[in-house]
């Protein structure tokens, strides 16, 4: 007989006395210590809500500080930290699996890959010679562009390969973590401020950006610019009147991202928010992600956002080319979080 651990749902065989924890997320059974009458076992399904939930907080910070879970046009990629092993699920229900992975990173034209050797491999359109690029093993931070590739060095230094969208960048130090919008690029500082470079900012944009401080966490999407303050709380600069910037009355956020049309942000709840508008018939249901609760991790695409729930199952809507339905059958059967 099979034992379900009741905070994760890991199965293992059946108990021997020795056995007082679960394997998985170290779950205390004891049951001797708690059903001996209403009393205790009101104790322990407590003990249970409590786990559960500590293992859902885990979670959800795990994939809020690094980039583990990717959508594009028509594929899901999801990173396990813990075993450098990277999953890339195709709609035609094949999951292609590479081993001793550090990063990866994805936009709509290429991907590439650092892996453990300091290796980097990307792959895709090459017009702008991005595919050369070269990797070491101090890099820190891997960032796929419409049409260059980024590597940050343990230094804080930017290496381009491809177009270069501004010189500047190449310039900036103390750099932990990049974004990009369609002309524009934003780097975090290991002070925790943002730089923003490209073409067609408005200056009130650059003072606006200029002034962030304390930020965790920072995204772009075409024309627009978002910080996630240590405070939970959320900053947007672009265009005046952008419905995005409804953003800054969200409160209590651990990871934001955006779209061409949407921010999406995860509360601390595990909520969906969104702010932005989409004509119906842009919106291919993304909307109706506002509506989904006990979420861990969410992503976006250009015109797609994705999402992963506590029990480790996966969601996709918008404007996705994929088989939605075969992806996520795989991703059932491969992704065990």
């Amino acid at each position: 007989m099979e034992m379900i651990c009741p905070v994760c749902g890991c199965k293992s065989p059946a108990l021997k006395l020795s056995d007082i924890s679960c394997n998985q997320c170290g779950f205390a059974y004891a049951y001797m210590n708690y059903f001996s009458g209403d009393i205790s076992l009101s104790l322990w399904k407590t003990k249970i809500e409590k786990m559960r939930e500590k293992l859902r907080m885990d979670k959800m910070s795990l994939f809020s500080q690094k980039n583990l879970f990717f959508l594009s046009g028509d594929q899901v990629a999801y990173y396990a930290p813990d075993e450098k092993k990277l999953l890339i699920f195709a709609s035609d229900g094949s999951v292609e699996e590479k081993k001793n992975v550090i990063q990866y990173s994805r936009s709509e034209r290429n991907s590439a890959i650092l892996f453990s050797s300091g290796k980097i491999k990307a792959q895709g359109d090459n017009n702008y010679g991005q595919c050369n690029v070269q990797g070491t093993a101090s890099v820190s931070f891997l960032l796929c562009a419409p049409n260059c590739i980024y590597v940050v060095g343990e230094d804080g230094r930017i290496a381009i390969s491809g177009a270069v969208l501004d010189p500047q960048i190449k310039t900036w130090t103390d750099i932990t973590a990049l974004a990009c919008g369609s002309f524009h690029v934003l780097g975090l500082t290991k002070d925790k401020r943002v730089k923003i470079a490209g073409e067609m900012i408005e200056q009130s944009v650059v003072d606006q950006v200029a002034g962030w401080k304390d930020v965790r966490a920072i995204c772009a999407s075409t024309d627009c610019s978002i910080a996630l303050f240590e405070d939970g709380t959320v900053s947007f600069a672009g265009r005046k009147n952008d419905p995005r910037s409804d953003v800054e009355n969200w409160k209590d956020i651990v990871s934001v991202k955006a779209d061409s049309s949407y921010a999406v942000g995860l509360t601390r709840e595990g909520d969906v928010k969104l702010a932005g508008t989409c004509k119906p018939f842009l919106d291919m249901n993304r909307s109706s992600a506002a509506n989904w609760k006990d979420v861990i991790a969410i992503t976006c695409s250009r015109s797609s956002i994705a999402a992963i729930f506590a029990d480790g199952s996966l969601k996709i809507v918008g404007n996705f080319s994929g088989d939605i339905d075969t992806i996520c059958k795989q991703w059932k059967d491969k992704v065990k979080i």
